[in-house]
């Protein structure tokens, strides 16, 4: 990870290309902040598989827990398809935080799949994320999209780097004074 950390922000040409699969342990468990991680696309929804073993007895016991129970508790308890349906939700959200990790970061986010715009899908997603999602009918109008979000994002990250800068110097410049004494 050091390495590809290096060469993504490498000065003299910042970006790379990073692939992972949703539940694996670079989409759940590590950070790209800042300029580590600019993007994340998910294509598909990463339902777990299906005749897994272990999927297929949890949607069981959650069956049997919701014919078990009497009307009012049924309300309140999650059905096999609801838990599945959750497990794909859970693994997008966690895929899409790993871009965005603190208030002044940003990434592209592209949800390649035409499910995601059902209510049903979206409704799943973070809440922070609902009142960002554009549908668009043709790849072709991404681009310039995505040129635009860019180059605002940098801008601004251009005006409020020097301030950072600063501050960290005369951070730096106090903690050098108290060490001497």
């Amino acid at each position: 990870m050091k390495a590809y950390y290096q060469h993504a922000l490498d000065g003299d040409r910042p970006g790379a290309v990073f692939f992972a699969i949703c539940r694996g342990k670079v989409s759940e468990g590590l950070d790209f902040s800042d300029g580590k991680g600019r993007a994340v696309i998910v294509t598909g929804i990463p339902y777990p598989p299906l005749r897994e073993p272990k999927v297929v007895l949890k949607r069981q016991y959650l069956e049997d827990l919701v014919k078990e129970a009497g009307p009012t508790k049924k309300q309140q308890l999650l059905t096999g398809d609801e838990w599945y349906s959750q497990q794909a939700s859970r693994a997008v959200n966690q895929a899409i935080g790993r871009v965005i990790r603190h208030r002044n970061d940003f990434g592209a986010i592209l949800l390649l799949d035409d499910r995601f715009a059902s209510p049903k899908a979206s409704s799943q997603l973070s809440l922070w994320l609902r009142p960002h999602l554009t549908q668009l009918d043709s790849f072709a109008h991404l681009q310039p999209l995505l040129s635009r979000f860019f180059s605002a994002k940098e801008a601004v990250e251009a005006v409020r780097a020097p301030a950072t800068h600063q501050q960290d110097l005369s951070v730096g410049g106090a903690n050098d004074d108290e060490q001497q004494q």
